[in-house]
């Protein structure tokens, strides 16, 4: 049985990123995988998988008892924000080293549902492009991440496809009335630059206030613990802010997975999202939906399922008109995330015929090469 090792942000409670360990374990049956992980523990206990640290030394461990290295989506071309704590280019450097230290074992190496945020220097462009060029298998998640590994130097085309989480879903069922709830899901990440927590709750609350007809306000963070401001804290913020609109305010638990956040989604008038999989669940629920696009990831997804999105630093009238926008233009059509899901297939068909050392090669047209005329 080939053995893989999985890494990626997982054991960090986060739905999102543990839709996309869920979308990979099961991509990767009949294969033995070990997940790097935050939290071993959780990971095993939630997962049913062998889990290890996400350390260097874990890791690379691991990675000698491993006959190929895949990296399980997520954006891995980045540089970390200062609120992490991190140095910036550490998670570029980290992915690179261990890449590398596969190809010397003579491993294969998959990034599989990749996103790629700008590069704000040279040398984490240098050292993006170096890490592209370390897969055996590199398959994007959208257009935008092209367009900036390209300018990094990675090898072009770009196979694009979409996020694997897609797998995990169905398409929206035939419309049915909707409601008149808002659902806002809540990310600190939105929270950049000089604008602070306190600075984004009143953004959101005018935004609340500028939307004509809305019933229930439904607050939902998505990721808890995080050092400083988490998404609870930032809901009880917004939630602060509107207490005259009494009961009709409510923050909610974190949604425990992704197929329960579209199921709350099927009955809201509309979603705001701050975070990518809060996006994914939203279209497939078939939601009006905003993005608040803080990260390019959320405006390429906005953009694929024809829905509105903002930039990080809109103002609150900007949120309500692009809301009152989406709501008289519908929800995400079916034929949009039938798009994504076949997509998110042929990715994972793929990462499969790689793994396979091509015995499993039926089916795995279908993604797009980017960017565009790059062949002529």
């Amino acid at each position: 049985m080939t053995r893989i090792l999985l890494v990626g942000a997982f054991g960090q409670r986060n739905p999102g990123d543990e839709a996309l360990l869920e979308a990979f374990l099961l991509a990767l049956h009949g294969f033995e995988v070990t997940v790097a992980s935050s939290d071993p523990v959780l990971t095993s206990s939630q997962h049913g998988v062998r889990a290890v640290r996400s350390t260097a030394a874990a890791t690379g461990r691991a990675l000698l008892d491993a006959d190929a290295l895949v990296y399980g989506g997520g954006t891995i071309f980045k540089a970390l924000d200062a609120a992490t704590g991190r140095p910036p280019r550490a998670l570029l450097r980290n992915a690179l080293l261990l890449a590398r230290a596969a190809r010397a074992l003579g491993r294969p190496v998959a990034m599989v549902g990749a996103g790629a945020a700008p590069l704000p220097d040279r040398a984490s462009m240098v050292l993006a492009g170096q890490l592209a060029r370390a897969a055996d298998l590199l398959v994007l998640r959208d257009d935008e991440s092209a367009t900036i590994l390209a300018a990094a130097g990675a090898p072009v085309p770009l196979r694009v496809g979409a996020d694997p989480v897609w797998t995990l879903l169905d398409e929206p069922p035939q419309p049915t009335a909707r409601g008149d709830d808002l659902l806002v899901a809540l990310s600190t990440y939105a929270v950049g630059g000089a604008r602070c927590a306190a600075d984004l709750a009143d953004v959101l609350a005018v935004a609340v206030r500028s939307v004509p007809d809305l019933g229930k306000i439904r607050l939902q963070p998505w990721q808890t613990g995080q050092r400083g401001c988490d998404d609870f804290d930032l809901a009880r913020l917004v939630a602060a802010r509107l207490t005259d609109l009494g009961s009709r305010v409510v923050v909610e638990v974190p949604p425990p997975s992704v197929r329960v956040a579209r199921d709350g989604m099927r009955s809201a008038g509309m979603v705001l999202s701050m975070r990518m999989h809060g996006l994914v669940a939203a279209g497939a629920a078939g939601s009006p939906v905003v993005a608040l696009a803080h990260e390019p990831k959320l405006g390429a997804l906005a953009r694929r399922l024809g829905q509105e999105a903002v930039p990080g630093d809109a103002t609150g009238e900007q949120i309500a008109a692009a809301a009152q926008r989406a709501r008289a233009g519908g929800g995400v059509s079916p034929g949009a995330v039938r798009a994504e899901i076949a997509a998110a297939a042929a990715t994972m068909r793929l990462l499969r015929m790689l793994l396979t050392g091509g015995e499993e090669s039926a089916g795995v047209d279908g993604l797009s090469l980017q960017p565009a005329g790059v062949l002529r």
